[in-house]
């Protein structure tokens, strides 16, 4: 959606000559162009945190589900004697138990 805005502005505003530079370099400029060419210097600097705090956010969910899940997955595979998966297979609860014991632990990490 944004992709189709930024096309319709650049069509009324071309690019400069050090813009299509960069633009013929990689695709991926057009978003910074426009950060730069129209908004304010604050709000600037708010669109770049707001990216920076959405990419951080994403890989520390995804990082913290599969060490939890790791430490879980050692965690119930040594208390039974044996490793990962064989443990969760013998399981009586199913093998999903150890899962949801691990989204529970990160639920209660994240309220405290």
């Amino acid at each position: 959606m944004s992709g189709i805005a930024l096309s319709a502005y650049f069509r009324h505003n071309p690019f400069t000559v050090a813009e299509e530079t960069l633009m013929k370099e990689d695709k991926n400029y057009l978003l910074p162009i426009f950060v730069v060419r129209q908004l304010p210097l604050g709000i600037r600097g708010l669109v770049v945190a707001a990216i920076f705090a959405a990419a951080i956010s994403t890989l520390q969910g995804a990082a913290d589900r599969a060490l939890a899940s790791l430490r879980r997955t050692d965690l119930c595979g040594r208390s039974a004697g044996r490793r990962g998966s064989e443990a969760r297979r013998d399981r009586p609860d199913g093998p999903r138990a150890p899962v949801e014991a691990s989204r529970r632990q990160l639920d209660r990490r994240g309220f405290a």
